[in-house]
């Protein structure tokens, strides 16, 4: 028995006792001698009295002041009987789901510095600045030993390693926006071969596979959606035809001509190069607007209201601003020097407040210089460093560039110059034309 029911049983006897001597009041004498002179009603003003019923009560009175006594000792009963049994709930109810453990970490790394996803499982941001995981790099053609390798490599240096090795030559690498993934092509047989494969493969390496055939020996640009579920591609061909293929299966989801695609920040639209302007594509093919005149390299803002485009021509081009709105442009190159300068890609920072790309003057500093504008025509920053396919760093502190052809260095420079200069030799690994990028962690 438990010990409120012991409680229970205990005060039931007390009451029961109580009930079969109840106490007499003093007066009743007075009442019966009362009631024995007065007479007694009809029976026909009382008809209620002709029904059959029980007129002896069976239920035993329990005096007024018991209820308070009773309900109080029950009470302190049950308080008592629950604190005496070790781990029993306050509050008796269904026990709580056990929460589920965190996802592991993909790429474990020594360092604080770099892993492939934070050791909770969580997921970076789907816009905006991001912590700063590994830098993946490969070059664009074979070892001598006739393999090829993408490396991963923390962004102060320590602990490069292989993550995957193939005897085809690889190229064109690109992390997913979650870290979780990284894409890359691979010509089957070596780069003598006409075609490729658009590979993609976890963030430690394995489960490399297939993905895409594009028929073409270019390696193009593998554009990510935001949300890392779809990859945009174009064949590299004139004129070029961009496929969104699904990243899980490799299903076709749009063909649509032109190329140098660039996703919208909710993922709903494309920026395609088509012609002489700059197309705003829906997954269902519909062209919506078409924007600016000879654009190409088209990179869309965080915040999904411009569109950074790099103008025509192979010297001088601009770098433009372009509203999706209304579709008017201004410049946003400095003119002070405007001496057979050749401008790369355009590319904005995590948080949507400044533009950079590779700006070298031809015959002088070839191959080096990068500039960061503020995006509105006003300052711009020129970086003398090296302008081999410059890149932001997710957190968008520093810029993440090569060494140009001969490619046996990386450098991580801060435009403000508050940060030291961070140089990555990798000669030893007999690079060249090195193809890099930086992982998106959670902070």
């Amino acid at each position: 028995m438990s010990r409120v029911f012991d409680v229970f049983l205990s005060v039931r006897a007390w009451l029961h006792d109580e009930g079969e001597s109840p106490m007499t009041p003093d007066y009743i004498n007075d009442i019966l001698a009362r009631t024995a002179a007065s007479k007694q009603r009809p029976a026909w003003q009382s008809p209620w009295r002709w029904l059959l019923m029980q007129t002896s009560d069976t239920i035993r009175t329990v005096p007024r002041i018991a209820w308070p006594v009773l309900i109080a000792v029950i009470l302190a009963a049950f308080v008592f009987a629950v604190a005496a049994v070790p781990g029993t709930p306050a509050v008796p109810g269904p026990s709580p789901s056990p929460s589920p453990a965190p996802a592991p970490s993909a790429v474990r790394s020594p360092t604080a510095t770099a892993s492939a996803q934070s050791l909770d499982g969580r997921l970076p941001p789907l816009h905006g600045p991001a912590a700063n995981g590994l830098i993946a790099f490969t070059a664009a053609y074979s070892h001598p030993d006739g393999t090829a390798t993408i490396w991963v490599v923390n962004p102060d240096g320590t602990d490069r390693r292989a993550l995957i090795s193939s005897p085809d030559a690889l190229d064109g690498l690109t992390w997913a926006p979650d870290g979780r993934h990284l894409a890359y092509w691979a010509w089957s047989g070596g780069q003598a071969t006409e075609r490729m494969s658009l590979m993609v493969a976890d963030a430690d390496g394995n489960g490399s596979r297939a993905l895409f055939d594009n028929g073409v020996t270019a390696a193009p640009p593998i554009v990510w959606s935001p949300d890392s579920t779809m990859i945009a591609i174009d064949d590299g061909k004139s004129p070029s035809t961009t496929s969104v293929i699904d990243a899980t299966t490799g299903a076709v989801i749009l063909t649509h001509e032109g190329g140098g695609a660039t996703w919208s920040p909710d993922g709903s639209r494309l920026a395609i190069v088509a012609g002489t302007g700059l197309q705003i594509v829906g997954l269902d093919g519909v062209v919506e607007t078409t924007l600016g005149d000879g654009a190409s390299s088209p990179d869309w803002s965080p915040d999904g209201t411009h569109i950074a485009i790099r103008g025509p021509g192979y010297i001088n081009n601009e770098i433009s601003v372009v509203d999706v709105v209304d579709g008017t442009a201004h410049d946003i190159t400095d003119h002070a020097n405007q001496v057979s300068r050749r401008r790369g890609p355009p590319h904005w920072s995590p948080d949507g407040s400044h533009v950079m790309y590779s700006d070298s003057a031809l015959g002088v500093n070839n191959g080096r210089g990068v500039s960061v504008s503020d995006g509105t025509g006003g300052a711009v920053t020129w970086l003398d460093i090296p302008g081999g396919g410059p890149r932001w760093s997710p957190d968008g502190l520093t810029v993440l560039s090569s060494n140009g052809i001969v490619a046996n260095s990386m450098f991580i420079t801060d435009p403000t110059g508050v940060r030291a200069q961070t140089t990555i030799n990798v000669s030893d690994l007999h690079t060249e034309q090195l193809s890099m990028s930086w992982q998106r962690v959670a902070p």
